[in-house]
C-alpha cells in the first residue's frame, strides 16, 4: 500500500521537485498538491493524505497555524514541517504543537524520505543539522544529579539516547559507537524499559527536560 502525500508550498519550482522525487519511491503517491492555507485544507479534505509536507511560510497563513488546523482533520494526517529556517523557537513550538517532523529545504533527497518513513513509524523526525537547537550544553547536568529515572541509565546507555533522538538510525548508531546493531537494538529496549518511553518524541522531551546534550 502506498503512502498518501499531499504537498503544500506557495513555490512551484519547489512543489514540482519534491512531487518528481517523491513519485520516484515506490511507496509513496503525491495525491495533492496546495499553495495556501486555504487550498490546503480542502485538498486535505479531499484526498484524505497520511503525511503533508507544508511550508511553513505560506501567503496567507501562518505554517504552524494551519498545522493546527489539519491536525484536527478526521483522520489526522502526520505533518512534516519543511523549511528554510534553523529557528530553536519555531522549532520547539512545532514539537509542542504535535507536528511530525522539522526537515530543511536544503535535505537531500535520501533525507527526505528517511523523514517521511521515520513518520510513517509513528517516531518523530528533526534534521540532523537542527538537533543541537534542542539542547543546551550550559545547562548539562551530571548523571548523578539527575532524577531517578536518568540515574538508572549506563553511560553507553547516555550515548545510544543521544544519537537516537538526534535522528540516527540503528544502523547509524551501531558505526558511530562501533557496536553491533543487535545490541544497539538492546540497549534500546533498555531505555524503553528504564525511562517508560516509547516513540522518539517522549525521548526527546525527556532529554531536553534532563538537558541531555548532543555530543558532535
Amino acid at each position: 500500500m502506498k503512502h498518501r502525500i499531499l504537498l503544500v508550498d506557495d513555490h512551484d519550482l519547489l512543489r514540482a521537485g519534491m512531487h518528481a522525487l517523491l513519485n520516484d519511491v515506490p511507496e509513496l503517491e503525491v495525491v495533492g498538491e496546495a499553495t495556501n492555507g486555504q487550498e490546503a485544507l480542502l485538498c486535505a479534505r479531499n484526498c484524505l493524505p497520511d503525511i503533508i509536507l507544508l511550508d511553513v511560510s505560506l501567503p496567507d497563513i501562518n505554517g504552524l497555524e494551519l498545522a493546527q488546523q489539519l491536525l484536527r482533520l478526521e483522520p489526522s494526517p502526520y505533518i512534516l514541517l519543511v523549511t528554510i529556517h534553523e529557528d530553536k523557537v519555531l522549532l520547539q513550538q512545532a514539537l509542542e504543537l504535535g507536528v511530525s517532523g522539522y526537515i530543511l529545504k536544503k535535505a537531500s533527497k535520501t533525507e527526505l524520505v528517511y523523514a517521511i518513513q521515520t513518520i510513517i513509524r509513528g517516531e518523530i523526525y528533526v534534521h540532523p543539522a537542527l538537533t543541537h537547537l534542542l539542547f543546551t550544553s550550559k545547562h548539562e547536568k551530571k548523571v548523578a544529579d539527575a532524577p531517578k529515572k536518568l540515574a538508572l541509565l549506563t553511560q553507553r546507555e547516555l550515548e545510544v539516547l543521544r544519537l537516537l533522538v538526534s535522528g540516527y538510525t540503528n544502523r547509524q548508531i551501531a558505526d558511530q559507537l562501533i557496536l553491533s546493531v543487535r545490541t544497539v537494538e538492546t540497549h534500546r529496549a533498555n531505555l524503553t524499559t528504564k525511562l517508560d518511553l516509547h516513540t522518539r518524541l517522549d525521548l526527546i522531551r525527556f532529554a531536553t527536560e534532563h538537558n541531555i546534550v548532543v555530543t558532535e
